[in-house]
């Protein structure tokens, strides 16, 4: 929001204090991300509807008892009131006041609002009942109003003299403590948790180094035969103690419902610093039949490494509220900060940082969290972004890119795709045409851990060139579903695959396992199922088939020239197996055995072929000295060793060639 500025949530703290009700216990109060509001009244003291907690960070007038005064404000249907009551008035004026502030200040990101409303809001002694608590930082804070009073006039104030954004906001999660204790019906059940100087260290702990707190949250797991019985307070290691639970009259949840990883949440412990021992201490405030126990705590700290907070010193005299803040001030009255050379114009900026530019020279680059960037000379074009030269922003390629023109993962010019160039732990899928060793076709980029789509197998590429570890090649036409050939391997620079099935209108070839467009199985297999061929058992065999035998197919007739034995089904060489011919078996030159035909004419002579087609088992036994008119292409075949005979068929011979197999 705002232009990565961020939204400003402001939140009515609650009005469920006369029920004893704790805003500790409203999610939203508990947000890091939200400016959570009460309620004074006019007589500056606590309305009998607020309720209390940790998180509130200021107050605005609103109702009180029956003879105060309530709010004015528009209504429905036009209409005006001058009865609104609650934190929901207070609410709507803290909006009010955070709009005049950004009027003041149109750069304010959503924390620096948080920062203001901390230092500019009143904690006069006028506010009686405050009951203050001051923390290590010497900032005074009230788990009724907040850090005080919401004041418009101070708040503008310092938006005009806000030198600079506070720097991004980092996060500390430690390690959860693993308690599993039963909470004790007197005292208190106590948890330590030590934070070191080192970085976020915490019982392990991941993320940044916090030094200047600003929120803490703790994240609890117990459960608990009375709910509402229970007082939960955390410790600092300066001290401060911040009551992060009360107890609920009316909230008499038992059994396992508890807090399952609520967040508790105190802002008491602003601009503290986190080194040291935190104390967590879980009472029971009820009956001693009371049990449970907890299971988890989870500290999680907010703030920055450094100084948060820099201020333009104001013309002399300084207003006395404003004094502890001297510290954080430049040295001259109205002083220019002076921008960062990455900055489009010296004198427009709210620091002297690249993050801290109005508008970039060259590029921008957002932090990815939504709450700020850097200004950069350029993008980082060849790992992860492109460059949006129109608006002058670094963008993010598609995950899985490594390099890009745009945010898609599609990938070449001919499809007018973004990506130019997969991660190395990405997903590649490649297109019909592609060669392992080249990527010619690589068609999109996919994220880690991606499944092959449908019609793809899963390829190793490690090794090549513009293709990462893993990639997914598309299965050979005609198939639906396929795998790796041999391990995925090459073959003139192609990828190959097996198919397991087929798509429709194709018949699955085993064990080739090659999709064959048609309805019939081709020459050399049989329908052992389904859309399933199988290869003849003989691979001289041209036609075989299971009628009498559905597990084993029988060869039928051969591919030529062989023939089939008719004594044990095999196809043999009828060169190799010729014997002398009988009589009347005019011009051939010799005959096969056991098929009781002649299998080769004398040279002068023509075997006829009443299939006229194939030269496989059609022959009849005859040797004519001419081709008769409905046979009548003289083909020459080869047997042996330069052995030719000629053949008589209804078709060109040229059209019969791959019929037929030269026999040497």
């Amino acid at each position: 929001g705002r232009n990565g500025l961020g939204n400003i949530f402001v939140w009515a703290s609650g009005n469920g204090g006369h029920k004893s009700d704790s805003c500790a216990c409203d999610g939203y109060t508990n947000s890091v991300y939200t400016l959570s509001v009460s309620s004074i009244t006019q007589r500056n003291s606590k309305p009998w509807y607020l309720e209390e907690c940790a998180s509130t960070l200021a107050a605005t007038y609103s109702s009180g008892g029956h003879n105060d005064k309530q709010v004015v404000t528009t209504d429905l249907r036009g209409q005006c009131t001058s009865t609104h009551t609650g934190t929901s008035a207070s609410a709507p004026i803290a909006a009010a006041i955070v709009a005049l502030v950004l009027q003041a200040n149109s750069n304010l990101t959503w924390r620096d609002v948080q920062h203001i409303t901390v230092v500019g809001a009143n904690s006069g002694d006028f506010l009686f009942d405050a009951e203050w608590l001051r923390n290590q930082a010497g900032l005074r804070h009230s788990r009724r109003y907040g850090f005080g009073l919401m004041s418009a006039a101070r708040m503008v104030a310092l938006a005009r003299l806000w030198a600079r954004q506070v720097p991004q906001m980092l996060r500390c999660q430690c390690d959860p403590v693993v308690a599993n204790q039963q909470v004790p019906v007197q005292g208190a059940l106590s948890i330590s948790v030590v934070v070191s100087s080192g970085g976020c260290s915490c019982n392990g702990g991941k993320g940044k180094t916090v030094r200047v707190l600003e929120s803490v949250q703790l994240h609890l797991d117990a459960s608990y035969s009375n709910r509402g019985q229970l007082q939960v307070t955390l410790i600092s290691p300066g001290g401060t103690k911040s009551m992060l639970l009360t107890p609920r009259l009316y909230d008499n949840h038992n059994g396992d419902c508890g807090f399952q990883a609520w967040p508790l949440m105190s802002v008491q412990f602003w601009r503290e610093s986190p080194i040291g021992k935190w104390q967590i201490l879980v009472e029971n405030r009820g009956s001693p039949s009371n049990h449970g126990r907890v299971a988890t705590a989870t500290l999680v700290l907010y703030g920055t490494e450094a100084e948060p907070i820099q201020l333009r010193r104001p013309n002399p005299p300084m207003p006395d509220w404003l004094l502890p803040w001297s510290s954080v001030m430049l040295s001259e009255p109205g002083g220019s900060i002076g921008c960062h050379r990455l900055c489009a114009d010296n004198d427009n900026c709210t620091g002297s940082g690249p993050d801290h530019c109005h508008q970039c020279r060259h590029f921008y680059r957002s932090s990815g969290d939504g709450v700020g960037g850097v200004c950069v000379e350029s993008c980082r074009t060849d790992d992860g972004e492109y460059a949006d030269t129109a608006n002058r922003i670094c963008r993010p390629c598609h995950s899985a890119c490594r390099v890009c023109r745009g945010p898609g993962n599609t990938v070449g010019n001919k499809r007018g795709g973004d990506c130019l160039a997969c991660r190395s732990h990405a997903v590649s899928l490649l297109g019909n045409s592609s060669s392992i060793e080249t990527a010619a076709d690589l068609v999109a980029c996919m994220p880690a851990g991606s499944i092959c789509p449908a019609r793809y197998y899963s390829v190793a590429t490690t090794g090549v060139d513009k293709l990462s570890a893993a990639a997914c090649a598309p299965c050979p036409v005609g198939c639906a579903a396929c795998s790796g050939f041999n391990g995925a391997s090459r073959t003139a620079s192609r990828l190959r695959a097996n198919c397991s099935s087929c798509q429709p209108g194709y018949l699955l070839l085993e064990p080739s396992g090659v999709c064959y467009a048609g309805r019939d199985c081709p020459m050399g297999h049989w329908l052992a199922s389904s859309g399933v061929c199988l290869a003849c058992s003989d691979s001289e065999c041209r036609l075989c088939s299971s009628i009498f035998d559905k597990n084993n197919a029988e060869c039928l007739s051969c591919r030529a020239p062989l023939m089939l034995s008719r004594s044990d089904g095999r196809c043999i060489d009828p060169v190799a197996n010729a014997v002398s011919c009988p009589s009347e078996f005019d011009g051939c030159s010799m005959c096969l055995p056991d098929v009781g035909i002649c299998g080769l004419c004398q040279p002068d002579r023509f075997m006829d072929f009443s299939d006229g087609l194939d030269g496989a088992n059609g022959a009849n036994g005859r040797c004519l000295k001419e081709c008769p008119a409905e046979r009548p292409y003289a083909c020459q075949v080869s047997f042996g060793n330069s052995m030719v005979s000629g053949q008589c068929f209804a078709l060109p011979c040229s059209r019969l060639s791959h019929l037929f197999r030269s026999r040497s």
